[in-house]
């Protein structure tokens, strides 16, 4: 057999492996080299590091990032999941080497704005609130980076959004503003539904980060049972994903879909971080009484519609006298 007869052979023999071995392209996702799974059965801290470890790629020889998801968003590296994904690397998981690769990425593609999360590193942002938008800087040895963007939009009832009664509370608190904090965060409580927060944005799935959002915002003011009641629910969705849904059956949280970075370090930064708890108010606030609370608000709302209910029928009174005194007049004046 010639040179080339039995290089032909090997290669029918190669294409013909290939062949046997095709997968479908969601079974490709499932085996994406970078990845052994797309959740978490549990969210320990050692299932979360790894987790974060097997998403980063490099880009370059001096920087990398962390993509977004397994599945979903494999291709994608946003900077502002990142910022949180460098602080977990760094101060939770001890991987120092590659949370510099990821800070190096950070400079890279440096952005004044990450999300609303950002408070929570210590970089600030101003009210109101405002819708924001993904924009793409770049690509990368076929990766899309991204950054996220406020506009000029203002988002009027933000206080139907569990993340945005949150970033709003966490806002308040690092200005010292005691007293609306404490109002959003029973707007906050209210949306929950014994399962997940059920806002504005609910639309059959519950969403993972705003419970770890929850979290953070109860530890900020160390409200303990609610705290411990909703880091049980954390624990309880099996296995962690983004979004859940509650058992058809039982009353487990069962985890659908795949997990991302921003749910993933918020969780982190929920069970494992001391972030929540440096956000002290300018009083020494220990324990809040939300029912009390709710019950001096709606209290407060009974008085008011009291007031404007008495105002508005002195109102109709003075009108009736007036059309009465008028009539009169007129009356006497036709005599």
């Amino acid at each position: 057999m010639t040179y080339t007869q039995r290089l032909l052979v090997l290669l029918l023999i190669q294409f013909a492996t290939i062949s046997a071995l095709r997968i479908t392209p969601v079974e490709h996702l499932k085996t994406y080299s970078y990845m052994s799974e797309v959740y978490l059965e549990n969210p320990s801290l050692e299932n979360i590091c790894s987790f974060l470890t097997d998403l980063y790629v490099d880009l370059t020889s001096n920087y990398g990032c962390i993509r977004e998801s397994p599945m979903v968003e494999n291709s994608k590296c946003y900077t502002s999941s990142n910022l949180l994904a460098e602080y977990v690397l760094r101060n939770l998981c001890n991987k120092t080497q590659l949370a510099n690769k990821v800070k190096a990425f950070l400079d890279k593609y440096k952005v004044d704005f990450y999300n609303y999360y950002q408070i929570l590193l210590g970089r600030n942002f101003t009210l109101p609130l405002t819708t924001v938008e993904h924009v793409k800087i770049s690509t990368v040895n076929g990766i899309e980076i991204h950054y996220v963007k406020r506009t000029m939009n203002k988002i009027h009832d933000y206080d139907e959004y569990a993340d945005l009664l949150a970033y709003s509370t966490l806002y308040y608190l690092t200005q010292g503003d005691v007293g609306n904090a404490i109002i959003d965060l029973v707007k906050l409580n209210s949306l929950f539904d014994g399962i997940g927060f059920r806002d504005k944005a609910y639309s059959g799935e519950y969403e993972t980060y705003k419970i770890a959002l929850a979290v953070v915002v109860f530890k900020a003011i160390n409200h303990t049972n609610l705290i411990e009641k909703y880091t049980s629910v954390l624990f309880r969705i099996k296995p962690l994903t983004t979004l859940y849904v509650r058992g058809e059956v039982t009353n487990e949280l069962r985890g659908i879909g795949d997990l991302n970075v921003e749910t993933v370090c918020l969780v982190a930064i929920a069970l494992y971080s001391d972030l929540p708890y440096r956000i002290k108010p300018s009083t020494h606030l220990t324990e809040v009484d939300l029912n009390s609370i709710t019950n001096y608000i709606r209290d407060v709302y009974t008085l008011m519609i009291i007031v404007l209910t008495l105002l508005i029928t002195i109102l109709l009174l003075v009108i009736i006298i007036l059309v009465l005194m008028l009539k009169i007049i007129s009356r006497r004046s036709s005599i």
